[in-house]
């Protein structure tokens, strides 16, 4: 892994910004690839400490991490030492979601949502480097699992009603359960493909960059959010399954109502026909 040269405004201090991409431009290596639960990989951009804690800056998307390595000790001026930490207690972070602070050994990590400082020597920074990567990305991915579960939340309950009960104008919405039903199914597939990579980290790491990705797993209470995005997952398909059953039901209720009707009315015009040819032979035979 190439070590990031210091800032000049910041001795010692490094910086980067770290991007998850789908696509790779030429001659740009990564830092870490993914292949679930999609594609992905790693890139790291330099960039000068004063820069990364600037509030216009901070965190606010899905798809990058803002990283701080720090010298341990005297070897960091203590201003420097201040604006980090206010960087990552305060509110810029995306939900102002509290800091998780951990000490490894000698090291000092410090995560919340698309910033991250690392306190330590330098080659130990970079040692731990791979495990952080690889847990803010996969995170990140629960994390947008997450909000979008909670940003359909009010559409399902808006949907309940179509789980009983349903009437002809329901109908009119089978389009709409389509959607969520494909939805709720490409969901499950990314939490299938994801839950096992936040479980437990890559065997492929080395042990103190799997140490710190499991501790900050833990910090983030993972396994707990990976249990409710289950469930909530699971009510999401019971829902739309029962509401396809009932539409479907109606749909097939309607259609053959229809066609009895149709038959009935046939009939009831047969019987008519033959009502009037009956009466024109009994008036014709009468003459």
């Amino acid at each position: 892994m190439t070590t990031t040269p210091p800032a000049a405004d910041a001795p010692g201090i490094r910086g980067l910004r770290i991007r998850f991409v789908e696509h790779l431009r030429e001659g740009v290596a990564p830092l870490e690839s993914f292949a679930h639960p999609r594609r992905c990989s790693a890139i790291a951009e330099v960039a000068t400490p004063d820069d990364l804690v600037q509030p216009s800056t901070a965190a606010s998307t899905l798809d990058d991490l803002r990283l701080l390595m720090v010298p341990s000790g005297s070897a960091t001026p203590i201003e420097w030492q201040r604006r980090a930490e206010e960087w990552m207690h305060g509110g810029h972070a995306a939900g102002g979601q509290p800091t998780v602070d951990l000490l490894l050994r000698s090291e000092r990590v410090l995560w919340r949502p698309g910033q991250a400082v690392i306190v330590g020597m330098p080659e130990r920074c970079d040692e731990l480097l791979p495990g952080l990567v690889q847990f803010a990305f996969y995170e990140q991915e629960l994390r947008k699992l997450e909000r979008g579960l909670d940003a359909d939340w009010d559409t399902a309950q808006a949907d309940i009603a179509l789980t009983h009960g349903v009437g002809k104008e329901a109908l009119a919405r089978r389009g709409h359960v389509n959607t969520m039903t494909t939805r709720s199914s490409v969901r499950r597939m990314q939490f299938a493909r994801l839950e096992p990579c936040l479980e437990k980290p890559s065997i492929a790491l080395a042990s103190p960059a799997r140490r710190l990705a499991g501790e900050l797993a833990a910090q983030a209470e993972v396994v707990e959010r990976l249990h409710w995005v289950d469930d909530k997952l699971e009510v999401y398909e019971d829902l739309y399954e029962l509401a396809n059953d009932r539409l479907s039901e109606f749909a097939y209720f309607l259609r053959e109502y229809r066609l009895e009707a149709w038959i009935i009315v046939l009939l009831v015009a047969e019987c008519v026909l033959m009502s009037v040819e009956l009466w024109l032979m009994i008036r014709g035979g009468g003459r």
